[in-house]
C-alpha cells in the first residue's frame, strides 16, 4: 500500500532547481563547446599549446573558457549572438559573436582573465 505523495521524492525549494536547472546547463554548454572545439581541431591551429590538454582543462568544471569558447558557443552550438560587456567604468558592450544570426543574444558581463558571467536584461 502507497502513502499518498510518498511515492516519489520531494521537490526541493524552487531557488534550488533554478541553481540545479543553471548547473546543468553550464555543464552541458561547457561539454558541447569541448566536443566542438574537439571536432573543428584544424580550424583552431593557432592555440599554441597542447590542444588535448587544452580541451581537457576547458572540460573541468570550473576552469575559465575565453574567446575561442563564446565563439565556440555562439557559431555552432546556440546559433544565436552572444554579446561581451564589461564594466569600464560602466556597463560597455566590447565585443559580439555570431551577429549575423540576428534575434534576442545573449548577454554576458567579462570580469578579464577569462570569468564570464550572464547578464539578465
Amino acid at each position: 500500500r502507497q502513502v499518498l505523495g510518498m511515492d516519489r521524492p520531494a521537490k526541493a525549494p524552487s531557488s534550488a532547481r533554478s541553481s540545479a536547472t543553471c548547473l546543468n546547463l553550464r555543464l552541458r554548454l561547457r561539454a558541447c563547446a569541448v566536443a566542438e572545439m574537439a571536432k573543428r581541431r584544424s580550424s583552431f591551429e593557432w592555440i599554441e599549446e597542447d590542444f588535448p590538454n587544452y580541451l581537457a582543462i576547458m572540460a573541468t568544471p570550473g576552469a575559465w573558457g575565453g574567446e575561442l569558447e563564446m565563439f565556440v558557443l555562439s557559431q555552432y552550438i546556440l546559433r544565436r549572438p552572444l554579446e561581451v560587456y564589461m564594466l569600464a567604468p560602466g556597463l560597455r558592450r566590447v565585443q559580439v559573436y555570431g551577429e549575423e544570426f540576428g534575434g534576442r543574444p545573449i548577454r554576458v558581463l567579462f570580469h578579464g582573465y577569462g570569468h564570464f558571467e550572464t547578464l539578465v536584461a
